[in-house]
């Protein structure tokens, strides 16, 4: 038995089949094989809210100690997405299919690898994304190990939620296509220089930027065909300025208005930790909080370009000192 939080009414059941190898045998150490996995969810009115299915999934440590899995193909033939309009009618939304494999070298040498790659997108209706996975790994001596993993993603979704507008007396849920990039780079340095100290640092400069286009009303929320749900604003929205104006009747007064979407995002978050255990049972801890970050309303995905102008923003900037003290009692 389980429970299921933050959503209701939802029931789902599902199955998969699968082989565990746990001996070596030719080129693997040990392998997993599973295929024919499914999961579907349905309402209490037996109205289908998602059917994922995917027919293989096979992952395998190599004799050389290498690592790889991979996902040729998974589908989603859709449902009713019963939060998508945000307290709304439930919207009917297409399915989607999804691939992905992932490598990983040596995790003991002096340097190691893992590499990823996510490709997916909507079916009989726009969208799709990409997910690229780089992790590099060091380590000169026993005592020290430091990791560096960036994480890029590129999604176009034409279902984003903007909002809900009254017009001409009528409610209208405003959906709108987003093109959002993400750059996400983690560093971590672990270093033990005795049994009594060691240092800790971890860094997160984080980049994203969305950029929205193609406004449009939900007009049939159940409809089959895509272009059936959707009424497509065109060039009756303006957003030149800071608001996002709906002029339908082209007369230059607006029915209604929308604070412009498009975002821009970067920050750093920075912590390193100091442990020195003086005596037997006791502890010294130093630690060190950075953190800078700033919005923008462009829309401008900068990537590595925005590093320049992150590290030049004001920061806030905590420490902390702990101490503890073993009373032999």
């Amino acid at each position: 038995m389980g429970f299921l939080f933050g959503r209701v009414d939802r029931q789902s059941t599902g199955s998969s089949v699968g082989y565990w190898w746990l001996t070596p045998s030719g080129p693997f150490r040990d392998f997993q094989l599973w295929f024919l996995e499914w999961n579907a969810s349905w309402t209490s009115d037996w109205e289908r809210l998602n059917t994922w299915f995917r027919p293989v999934f096979f992952a395998a440590n190599l004799l050389n100690n290498w690592n790889f899995n991979i996902n040729p193909i998974a589908f989603d033939f859709g449902g009713l997405g019963v939060d998508a309009l945000r307290g709304g009618p439930a919207l009917r939304q297409n399915g989607w299919y999804q691939s992905f494999l992932n490598v990983g070298s040596d995790r003991r040498k002096l340097l190691s690898v893992s590499l990823g790659l996510t490709l997916g997108g909507n079916l009989r209706s726009p969208g799709n994304w990409n997910y690229t996975y780089v992790g590099l790994s060091v380590r000169p001596t026993p005592s020290v190990n430091a990791s560096l993993n960036v994480n890029y993603g590129n999604n176009r979704n034409p279902e984003q939620w903007v909002g809900r507008e009254t017009i001409g007396g009528t409610t209208r849920y405003v959906l709108g296509e987003i093109e959002q990039k993400t750059l996400n780079t983690n560093v971590r340095v672990d270093w033990t220089l005795s049994p009594q100290l060691t240092f800790q640092l971890y860094a997160q400069p984080f980049v994203a930027a969305g950029a929205y286009s193609n406004f449009k009303e939900v007009l049939s929320p159940r409809a089959d065909r895509w272009d059936d749900r959707f009424y497509s604003y065109g060039d009756a929205v303006d957003c030149s300025g800071g608001t996002c104006e709906i002029d339908l009747d082209g007369d230059g007064t607006p029915e209604a208005d929308f604070s412009r979407p498009d975002f821009d995002v970067m920050s750093l978050r920075m912590t390193s930790v100091l442990r020195w255990e003086y005596v037997p049972g006791s502890v010294l801890f130093l630690a060190w909080q950075h953190g800078r970050a700033d919005y923008g309303p462009t829309g401008d995905f900068s990537g590595l370009g925005a590093v320049p102008d992150l590290l030049s923003l004001p920061s806030d900037n905590t420490f902390l000192v702990k101490v503890s003290y073993w009373l032999g009692l």
